[in-house]
């Protein structure tokens, strides 16, 4: 008995599963390629960590290497955050402030500057209303809300923040649409400061916020602190110093 004939395979159905096959083994290169380059990319930022204060700025563009969409996608991660602090134990806020300082100031700037006057330089940056360059705001004399002048490359970091934090709250009390009868006292201000110089002083509490809020007479302002959950404990403590 004669074996039937199999029918001739449709040109276009082998075109289309080629096409299929060949996207797919697109898209699998990419992943790997993409988790490659994140591994190396975690590798290299914990070889770094112990040198931080000399390589941040490596820090910082392995870090934003780390905070593409894709890259996390290929390496099973959530989002960056996850990427920071499991597999690299560092706060995103951390993250967040050397990826800022490598993409926004000259490397030549950053590196006279070190990590810790950088990341308070493009604090104050952001603070001013005028659309100067970090290197302007470097070389610039500020006058401040309380009438003081700053010579900006001549002053301590720890001025420099200040200033970036004086400069804020001067132009968010300025801001129109507060609640009427809503206040912030100079003793208010001035307990806020106390908090957040105490929070400084902790360098595990970089990239912690402190927000004063204006609140009614009776109430008083609020103070909100942005903090990792992490550092909750820590945060406290900072705080119960400054308030004692």
């Amino acid at each position: 008995m004669a074996t039937p004939k199999k029918k001739p395979t449709k040109p276009t159905a082998t075109l289309a599963r080629s096409l299929r096959e060949n996207a797919a083994a697109a898209h699998a290169a990419k992943l790997t390629r993409l988790r490659t380059e994140g591994t190396a990319a975690i590798e290299r930022v914990r070889d770094l960590r112990a040198r931080i204060e000399d390589d941040f700025l490596e820090i910082g563009q392995e870090l934003a290497t780390l905070n593409d969409p894709q890259v996390i996608e290929a390496m099973g991660y959530d989002d960056f955050a996850a990427v920071c602090t499991d597999a690299l134990g560092m706060s995103v806020a951390k993250a967040r402030q050397l990826i800022a300082v490598t993409t926004r100031l000259a490397p030549q700037l950053a590196r006279s500057l070190g990590q810790d006057r950088a990341v308070a330089l493009l604090s104050l940056v952001d603070a001013t209303p005028e659309e100067d360059t970090p290197a302007e705001v470097w070389k610039a004399t500020l006058t401040l809300p309380d009438g003081a002048k700053l010579d900006v490359d001549k002053a301590t970091t720890a001025a420099i923040r200040e200033a970036a934090t004086m400069i804020r709250r001067h132009h968010a009390a300025k801001k129109p649409g507060r609640g009427r009868g809503l206040t912030v006292s100079p003793e208010e201000q001035a307990a806020a400061t106390k908090i957040e110089k105490s929070i400084g002083r902790d360098q595990q509490l970089a990239g912690s916020t402190v927000t004063l809020k204006a609140g009614s007479k009776a109430r008083g302002a609020r103070v909100v602190i942005a903090v990792d959950l992490r550092l909750a404990g820590r945060m406290a403590k900072a705080v119960a110093k400054a308030v004692a």
